[in-house]
């Protein structure tokens, strides 16, 4: 199987190109920043965490988010969470990481 063909057959079976999979990873770094920083809005308290933190904070919500929609039978397997539901996700999680550390 010669090289071209095999580039087309992979990105059949993988569907995306290297291009949309860097910007579908922009748009979630992008969208987990605002996420991240609402919820941090949001809980009470002061939340010191670096930038870094509120991202991950904010995709984690999403993924939180999304986990807790297919189990309520919200959404299906591989569609993503909404943007109110990736916040509470985020709070969930703030919540969560509060109680483990002692922090009110």
């Amino acid at each position: 199987m010669d090289r071209g063909r095999r580039h087309r057959l992979v990105r059949r079976l993988v569907g995306e190109t290297a291009k949309e999979v860097s910007v579908s990873l922009a748009y979630t770094i992008i969208i987990g920043f605002f996420v991240g920083v609402i919820a941090r809005f949001i809980y009470p308290g002061p939340q010191p965490m670096s930038w870094i933190w509120t991202i991950l904070l904010g995709v984690g919500g999403a993924i939180v988010a999304g986990w807790g929609g297919q189990a309520l039978n919200l959404y299906q397997p591989g569609e993503p969470a909404s943007f109110v539901s990736s916040i509470i996700g985020a709070v969930v999680l703030l919540f969560i990481y509060n109680r483990m550390t002692g922090k009110k």
